[in-house]
């Protein structure tokens, strides 16, 4: 039979094993169940508008880049973090020349003039 399963307004919802003991003082010792002016915000109401605000809807996803290392597996951090560098200096014509196999500077300006 299956764990019966109860709920308390104003319950502090946790595995208490993972608290530590610095809750309130109970027959000499810091409880890991009790504690008191605590304040709980569930922001779960927020998230649509979070969601929404932030453009972080999967339907504004243009793509994904997954980077892989030689050996086919997911690159290592530094790899990654040249991508995030490259990306932030703002030369988004020789960010995309360097990750995406785009034309560069020049080739652009040799394909406006033809």
């Amino acid at each position: 039979m299956p764990e019966e399963t109860k709920k308390f307004s104003g319950a502090f919802v946790a595995k208490p094993e993972l608290n530590d003991n610095v809750g309130e003082v109970l027959l000499g010792k810091k409880s890991n169940n009790i504690f008191n002016n605590v304040c709980d915000l569930d922001l779960t109401s927020l998230y649509p508008s979070i969601i929404l605000s932030t453009g972080i809807d999967p339907t504004n996803q243009l793509g994904r880049i997954v980077l892989f290392n030689e050996n086919g597996n997911h690159s290592d951090l530094s790899k990654i973090r040249d991508l995030v560098n490259d990306f932030t200096a703002e030369d988004l014509i020789k960010f995309f020349h360097k990750w995406f196999g785009m034309p560069d500077k020049d080739e652009i300006l040799k394909i406006l003039q033809e």
